[in-house]
């Protein structure tokens, strides 16, 4: 988190006031997928979201890293896998200190790892693919505050979907949506049940359909043959292609409303939010991104200030007049009172 102060000063009597406020910039957290045999382990980098320069580094220890998120307390989690067994990590984003497993290794069958999401009612819920004697394939609730699970909330075949590898919260509703890299379809966010084929095979033209995110116009952004599709985001409508051509595994929306795609070795590409233009190369960094895939913005604050007012009541000057509250006489002047130099 990075800080940037506005100073403004005035005076005038009876009073002198010191304002100032302070423009909080969030931080770009960027998952490392994989170890490539010569680059930066599985990990999260810490980047800056005002200018993409680098600021650390979170290793949780996996042989992969498949997905991140910010958690309802503000913490990361972090899901990733070895040997195909899969676990959930908690850390501080902002020191990378790890805060311990929420899933454990293995944990009731959690296994082949690839997205997570949380409910509306706090609670994590994770695909999984079995690999291994034991594992479990679908989707898989866990408590997010204890790690217990609260067992398998939807079922591959529900609806027709395959091995679930995908899965969002809906915007608006909160139920979610699950996709199998053909079709995403949307469950009760209580009992899981199917509900709708929310964006059917084949919609928009599309093949393969990976990652999925809402915008900042309330319509889902999906990465897909080359492109980024865009779709109605409370009927899964198709609307059109929103930029192409992108080779990408996700996206993210960032803070200033444009669009960031993992772009190949050590690069996030930067599109405008509301044209699908490209813009420039926001992140190349080889060094910490073999693989770049994950993209999450930490939530940027608003912005902070504080006033000190000085009041000037020696020797009679600045002394409310006769028939004149205090108040009033600390707040005559105000309007005239000349800004000072900002920086």
């Amino acid at each position: 988190m990075r800080i940037r102060h506005h100073w403004i000063f005035c005076c005038g009597a009876p009073v002198v006031c010191l304002a100032f406020t302070a423009s909080v910039f969030a931080d770009v957290l960027v998952t490392n997928y994989i170890n490539n045999g010569n680059g930066p382990p599985a990990s999260v980098q810490r980047f800056s979201e005002s200018d993409g320069a680098y600021l650390g580094t979170s290793q949780p220890g996996m042989e992969t890293v498949e997905d991140q998120h910010l958690g309802p307390n503000g913490r990361l989690y972090i899901a990733g896998e070895g040997l195909g067994i899969g676990q959930i990590s908690r850390f501080d984003w902002t020191t990378g200190q790890s805060l311990g497993d929420l899933v454990t290794f293995g944990q009731n069958g959690y296994q082949g790892p690839h997205e997570f999401t949380f409910g509306t009612d706090g609670n994590l819920y994770a695909t999984s693919q079995s690999v291994t004697s034991g594992g479990v394939t679908g989707v898989m609730k866990f408590d997010s505050a204890t790690g217990a699970y609260q067992g398998l909330f939807i079922a591959p075949g529900s609806g027709g979907l395959g091995t679930p590898t995908r899965i969002l919260t809906m915007r608006g509703t909160g139920d979610f949506l699950v996709g199998d890299g053909q079709r995403f379809n949307r469950y009760d966010k209580t009992t899981g049940a199917f509900l709708s084929n929310f964006i059917a095979p084949g919609s928009g033209g599309l093949s393969a359909l990976r990652h999925a995110a809402y915008g900042p116009d309330g319509n889902l952004y999906v990465v897909g043959d080359s492109q980024v599709a865009r779709f109605n985001g409370t009927t899964g409508a198709f609307i059109d292609t929103f930029a192409s051509p992108i080779t990408a595994e996700t996206l993210a929306f960032g803070n200033d409303g444009n669009l960031y795609v993992n772009g190949g070795t050590g690069k996030v590409l930067r599109y405008n939010g509301v044209t699908g233009a490209f813009i420039d190369t926001f992140i190349n960094d080889p060094t910490h991104l073999a693989f770049p895939t994950g993209i999450t913005f930490t939530p940027e604050p608003s912005s902070m200030g504080a006033i000190m007012l000085i009041s000037l009541l020696s020797s009679g000057r600045g002394r409310p007049s006769s028939g004149r509250s205090k108040k009033q006489g600390l707040l005559a002047g105000r309007d005239t009172c000349p800004s000072g130099p900002t920086a």
